[in-house]
C-alpha cells in the first residue's frame, strides 16, 4: 500500500525542503545561554538562537 503523496518510500514532489542558515545574534550582550540566546533571536523576527564556538557566542537560526 502506497501513502497519498509519497511513492515507494520517495517524498512527493510538492514538499519542499527548507534550509536553516545561522547568522550571529546583533543584540545578544555577553556570554551566551541558551534560553535567552533564542529569545533575544526571536525578538529579531528570526526563528531562534542557540550558542555556539569556544567563546559562547549567540547565533540565530532562519530560514534561507
Amino acid at each position: 500500500m502506497v501513502a497519498e503523496g509519497k511513492t515507494k518510500g520517495k517524498p512527493s514532489k510538492n514538499v519542499k525542503l527548507s534550509k536553516t542558515c545561522e547568522s550571529p545574534s546583533q543584540k545578544y550582550p555577553g556570554i551566551c545561554r541558551s534560553s535567552y540566546c533564542a529569545a533575544i533571536c526571536k525578538q529579531q523576527g528570526l526563528m531562534g538562537g542557540k550558542c555556539t564556538g569556544f567563546r559562547r557566542k549567540c547565533v540565530c537560526t532562519k530560514k534561507c
